[in-house]
């Protein structure tokens, strides 16, 4: 199961102290089916801080793996066995099954349409002209919303690794991961606190 992301561009701290956390700079897609919506998420976060803390997590740039602009796909996550250069051959070949439809994934992943435009005119069938005469659209703004891409950040929830094309921001999450534990830490003092301040005779 892939969640897919987009990367908060105006990303907001909840507590200044902690600094941008992992919810603070992801908003999630709606992915539709039902399993992404029990805690399989928050499961994933959980698995994924306790290997960062056990220096199990590693930062992986797939050279041979790039999308339009010829940006290198950076992952982040669970590599618990295994040198950087086999994790990154072994997972890159799980990608390339994905965009090439050879494994099937719970909802759309999305990830093709970063490595080449999904659409061309040359290569619209006669539905796809005869749903756009009908709507009465430009063909060439057609093509443009069906290669935008929305999607610019991953997260494979099965296996805790999270990539994304953009290198400015996955050089941050090693600083984001442990904010997020912070984060965690100083809830849960908090709720400890608050506990200890409404117990009886307090």
């Amino acid at each position: 199961m892939i969640q897919r992301c987009q990367i908060n561009k105006h990303p907001f701290a909840k507590n200044p102290d902690i600094g941008l956390t992992i919810d603070s700079v992801l908003n999630y897609e709606y992915m539709g089916s039902s399993e992404f919506e029990f805690g399989i998420l928050s499961k994933s976060l959980k698995e994924l801080i306790e290997h960062f803390k056990a220096g199990k997590v590693q930062m992986i740039t797939l050279d041979n793996f790039v999308d339009r602009d010829m940006n290198s796909l950076v992952i982040f996550g669970c590599f618990p066995e295994g040198t950087p250069e086999e994790n990154a051959q072994r997972y890159q070949e799980f990608l390339r099954d994905i965009v090439e439809y050879k494994v099937r994934t719970k909802e759309i992943v999305d990830l093709e349409k970063s490595l080449k435009p999904r659409l061309t005119r040359k290569a619209m069938d006669d539905r796809e002209v005869k749903y756009v005469r009908s709507k009465r659209m430009k063909m060439q703004d057609y093509i443009e919303k069906e290669n935008e891409i929305r999607t610019d950040f991953w997260w494979d929830l099965n296996n805790n690794i999270m990539f994304s094309f953009n290198h400015e921001f996955m050089k941050n999450m090693p600083e984001i991961i442990q904010n997020t534990i912070n984060a965690k830490i100083s809830n849960t003092k908090a709720i400890e606190q608050e506990n200890t301040s409404n117990a009886p005779g307090m």
